[in-house]
């Protein structure tokens, strides 16, 4: 019997689990586990359904007029035999029941069957891997929008059902007694109930949903048309498979949208934080049963605040065109872990802007005071018995802080009533935010994007741990005292500092997202310090490669991280932080300083490496694509003649590193292949009327 059709189906997915392997979820994987067991039980459904279309007489004569060598008493004793079998017309149980004689029309069923079963599978696992390919360049949560006017969510959950289950309706009055006809009809409920709970969605990611359900319905049509008489499919319209194609990419991206939710409104299922963190792993129960409850907690968008959103877009806002290699590397992390990792690098982005924006001449500590003063809110959580220290010290502060004129005040209140009553009154709707935290105070110093990621930061405080959050405070401060590197252990403890303790927190937040359990310090069971402790050395290579491309940077700005111990007097420092003039030093003094800084980010290698390979496969790949592509600044100045103002990699270098590091190829063997394409290229030169012209060049005919 032919297996074309499985052959074609299963190259198809096989082509499109090629690219999208690295970015395999554990979600997508039981996706594939429910949505392949799921095809095969509507094959086996509509197998089953589809045989009483002949009756037993007619199958009796059908088998006999196909058996010519039966003699004719055992004719008579097939039809009084077949004429005492009192149960409905069915091809199967005639089969099951005269097993003698069909015992090779038995097995060719079930292997039609299984065929059939597999085939549907095999479009189930396309539909899910290129939907997942071409939705991940965006955050499904910020496809919802609870702002909208409740008439739409109306329209587009309940009035597109009804009009769903009229066509069903309608498709199967039309065509009555022809079975093959009516699958549309039976999948058409199905279709309206995706509707009634995911329709908001699937009317946004229309595009998303289409395409994949378009590629798929190619995919199976073509395969079923080389199926045999006995398959299911073999009636199957185009009308058919776009049907089952559209509930396979319905479902996928209805899972999606209430994955979102669910992550970024987890007191919907549950307010306690032990909950919490069991949601997070597809792969357990608990993450099945929150899921339910928050779609049975939720009717309707309308009933969702806000807040959470618009903050998650200040967020990615604030990161900028100047923060690209960021949100190109949080692109191989799930859709709710990139969102959280966003919000917190965000947050880091903004605080150190808030510490170097203002002048420490005029304005002292109060940037770091500033921000010490929130994270002492934020964590107030974490020790109870400091919230009415905290609140007592607030209201010292507010008693203290009349220094104004009245009029200077009268007007100032009036702003802060404004973006106050804009932010504080959400803030206080979500119970994740600590209730210590005092938004008008913070109102008064920084703009709304500003305060956005404050409280995106507030959200994940209790995933987070507050000892690495406050360790970024102590290399803040060295920030804003300028203070000289005396020895390259002083360089390395700042790096441990301030990027080491930035890393720690992505570590948290990754093992958190991933199912890991809570690593904010109070799970000791979860929490491993190993993990966490090759983390910071990974923070810390690479905030010791940003040192050294940054030397030049860095003194126009003031600033000196070159350890005292490779100078040769004072005098250097002094032109480089003071006179902010890197150019008396020199290139040849500049590079032998960025090339013992590089020796010194060498000696971390290894074990940011190991604790790359500690962290979660979902993850692995992007923070080693983002670690190498990084890492290449090394040699970049390495090889350079003199030394540049900032180093920079070349993007194709950049894309044949991730490339290499996603799909698990060997660097040097695509530059090695990219050089002998481009002597392939060279050689291809052919001579036109005695001049020389590349093939590339030439304008190939349009095929219009």
């Amino acid at each position: 019997m032919s297996s074309l059709n499985l052959v074609y189906a299963l190259s198809a997915l096989i082509a499109v689990l090629v690219v999208y392997r690295p970015f395999i979820t554990r979600l997508d994987c039981m996706r594939y586990i429910f949505f392949c067991t799921a095809a095969a039980a509507v094959t086996l459904f509509l197998f089953v359904s589809s045989l009483p279309l002949i009756s037993s007489e007619e199958s009796i004569q059908q088998y006999i007029h196909t058996h010519n060598n039966i003699t004719t008493p055992n004719r008579i004793l097939v039809s009084n035999n077949f004429g005492q079998w009192k149960p409905s017309a069915s091809a199967l149980s005639i089969l099951v029941y005269n097993s003698y004689y069909y015992k090779q029309n038995i097995s060719t069923l079930l292997i039609t069957l299984w065929k059939d079963a597999s085939l549907l599978a095999l479009i189930a696992a396309t539909s899910i891997s290129f939907s997942g390919i071409i939705s991940r360049w965006d955050f499904p949560i910020l496809h919802v929008k609870p702002q909208e006017h409740i008439f739409y969510d109306f329209l587009y959950r309940h009035v597109s059902s009804i009009a769903l289950i009229l066509l069903g309706s309608y498709s199967n009055s039309i065509n009555t007694g022809s079975y093959p006809h009516q699958v549309v009809s039976i999948f058409c409920p199905v279709i309206a109930m995706l509707y009634l709970f995911s329709g908001p969605y699937l009317f946004r990611r229309w595009r998303v949903v289409t395409a994949t359900a378009c590629l798929t319905t190619c995919i199976g049509y073509f395969s079923a048309s080389h199926t045999t008489q006995l398959s299911v499919f073999t009636s199957w319209t185009v009308a058919d498979w776009f049907s089952i194609s559209f509930i396979f990419s319905g479902a996928t991206a209805a899972l999606d949208y209430w994955d979102a939710i669910m992550n970024t409104y987890p007191y919907l299922a549950s307010n306690n934080i032990k909950d919490h963190v069991r949601m997070q792993d597809p792969m357990k129960l608990y993450y099945w049963i929150h899921l339910v409850k928050t779609i049975v907690n939720l009717s309707s968008e309308s009933e969702l605040d806000s807040e959470p959103i618009e903050d998650i877009k200040a967020a990615i806002r604030s990161l900028g065109d100047n923060k690209r290699s960021w949100k190109t590397m949080s692109i191989l992390f799930p859709s709710n872990l990139r969102q959280e990792m966003c919000v917190l690098y965000a947050w880091f982005r903004v605080c150190d802007d808030i510490i170097d924006d203002m002048d420490p001449k005029i304005y002292g500590t109060f940037a770091l005071d500033l921000v010490c003063k929130f994270l002492n809110q934020v964590f107030s959580h974490t020790n109870n018995n400091n919230h009415d220290k905290l609140i007592s010290g607030r209201r010292r502060q507010r008693r203290g802080r009349s220094s104004f004129s009245s009029e200077q005040q009268q007007q100032q209140q009036q702003q802060i009533a404004e973006i106050a009553t804009k932010f504080s009154k959400s803030a206080s709707q979500d119970p994740r935010i600590p209730n210590a935290i005092d938004w008008d105070y913070y109102a008064q110093y920084l703009n709304e994007t500003q305060l956005a990621t404050l409280r995106g930061f507030s959200r994940l405080a209790p995933i987070l741990c507050p000892k690495a959050a406050f360790a970024l405070t102590d290399a803040w401060k060295i920030d804003i005292h300028r203070k000289a590197m005396k020895s390259q252990d002083d360089l390395l403890s700042y790096a441990g500092l301030i990027s080491g303790r930035f890393a720690e927190l992505c570590t948290c937040v990754i093992m958190y997202k991933s199912g890991r359990g809570n690593w904010n310090g109070g799970d000791p069971i979860a929490r491993k310090d190993d993990v966490l402790q090759r983390a910071r050395a990974t923070g810390q290579c690479l905030q010791l490669i940003n040192i050294a491309r940054d030397l030049i940077t860095d003194s126009l700005e003031g600033r000196c991280y070159i350890p005292l111990q490779y100078m040769s007097s004072r005098r250097t420092y002094k032109i480089l932080k003071d006179s902010r003039d890197p150019s008396r030093v020199g290139d040849n003094a500049l590079k032998s300083y960025a090339i013992q800084i590089l020796k010194l980010a060498d000696c971390c290698t290894a074990q940011a490496q190991d604790g790359i390979n500690g962290l979660p496969y979902e993850v692995r790949d992007g923070v080693r694509a983002a670690f190498e592509i990084y890492s290449a600044i090394s040699p970049a100045i390495r090889d350079a003649k003199g030394f540049p103002k900032r180093v920079k990699v070349p993007k194709r270098r950049q894309q044949i590193i991730a490339f290499s590091c996603i799909y698990g190829f060997n660097p040097g063997l695509m530059d090695v292949l990219l050089a002998t394409g481009n002597k392939i290229l060279k050689f291809t030169d052919t001579k036109i009327t005695g001049v020389y012209k590349r093939t590339a060049d030439i304008s190939l005919p349009s095929n219009k």
